[in-house]
């Protein structure tokens, strides 16, 4: 890497720490042209063969192709060091370290369902002048966005839901809104869930966390993290450690205790993404968050807890199957969506942009 030292006549680093870098230098050899450009972010290693680098706040997939049997090699050589921040378990199936200035985010195979993975963010190598924002227009005025009036718009057409729904839903997930899918069991909600990922742009990156693949990713740059209970490795620990990974989108496939805390946290924290949670309505989901997010341990009044959910989340679908005795099956269909504003005087401040048995709010 292009921020290592020479592995020759350094004493800073342990024998081991010292073998571990030089090995994953060797690894990173063919990544030498990416690492070295000054302009570099980070890079980020989806599997051997599929390799993405930010340059210039630009990601860009390369043609970059590293063996995976040499890739496994430097991980765990790197997992192995004891003088490193290591978020591990019985298999190191999760790293997260840093590495002369270079922090370092990895999974094992156990865990990255495509194979072991790696994000390595670059330190900056050139601070930006004065001159140069004031060249990029950093600190000019601009003209306020218009999304918030093609948002009434498209909410307006939906209330009459079909097409102009779907609209409404897309619209707002291109304008990086974080989703909550909700419903009782056999309702469809993963499969929905589905539906909306194909809504994402093409260009951004994914990371799901999920404790059994059920969600299809269309998106080339994605990582999918999986549950490993064998390692003690859970779904709030992925989720939690999704950010590390350059996300443009967080996905949580279902959340039902402490991963709530950790993806509310990720959406406030301006990473937006999807999720399902059981719920019995579409307002139901508040309280069902707050409950979570205590059972994980945060101890905060509840008016802090449900500011924090009003902020984090902005659109709730809640999906419903009643039973027919008739026909003996289930219809599946859309009952509520819910569009979150803000929490203040002691209530969510909502609106009701569709509603399957009456006009909406």
């Amino acid at each position: 890497m292009s921020q290592m030292p020479p592995p020759v006549d350094n004493n800073t680093y342990t024998p081991v720490t010292r073998a571990a870098l030089d090995l994953l230098r060797d690894v990173l050899g063919p990544c030498n042209s990416v690492l070295s450009d000054p302009t570099t972010e980070e890079l980020m290693i989806n599997t051997g063969s599929d390799v993405w680098a930010v340059t210039r706040g630009r990601t860009v997939k390369t043609d970059i192709e590293i063996a995976p049997a040499r890739l496994s090699a430097a991980l765990r050589a790197v997992a192995a060091l004891n003088d490193r921040e290591v978020v591990e378990k019985n298999g190191n199936a999760i790293l997260n370290t840093v590495l002369d200035g270079n922090r370092i985010a990895a999974c094992l195979q156990s865990v990255a369902t495509r194979g072991d993975m790696m994000c390595i963010r670059l330190p900056r190598k050139e601070r930006i002048t004065l001159k140069e924002y004031k060249e990029q227009g950093f600190f000019n005025p601009r003209a306020r966005p218009a999304a918030d009036n093609q948002e009434n718009s498209f909410a307006a057409r939906a209330r009459g839901g079909g097409d102009a729904l779907v609209d409404y839903l897309a619209f707002m997930i291109r304008q990086r809104k974080s989703f909550l899918v909700a419903g009782s069991t056999a309702t469809g909600k993963t499969s929905f869930l589905n539906l909306l990922l194909e809504m994402v742009p093409p260009h951004e990156r994914i990371v799901c966390c999920e404790d059994t693949l059920e969600l299809r990713i269309a998106n080339e740059n994605h990582v999918r993290l999986l549950e490993d209970p064998v390692n003690g490795i859970r779904l709030p620990e992925l989720v939690a450690f999704s950010l590390r990974l350059r996300p443009d989108r967080i996905v949580c496939g279902e959340a039902r205790g402490a991963e709530a805390l950790h993806l509310i946290g990720a959406f406030h924290t301006g990473h937006p993404g999807f999720g399902s949670l059981h719920a019995d309505s579409a307002r139901g989901v508040f309280s069902r968050l707050e409950q979570m997010m205590r059972l994980a341990g945060r101890d905060a009044p509840s008016s802090a807890l449900r500011s924090e959910i009003a902020q984090a989340v902005d659109v709730i679908v809640f999906i419903d199957a009643p039973y027919d005795a008739m026909t003996k099956s289930r219809t599946r269909f859309i009952l509520e969506v819910l569009r979150v504003h803000d929490y203040e005087n002691e209530e969510f401040k909502t609106e009701t942009v569709y509603s399957a048995y009456g006009a909406a709010d």
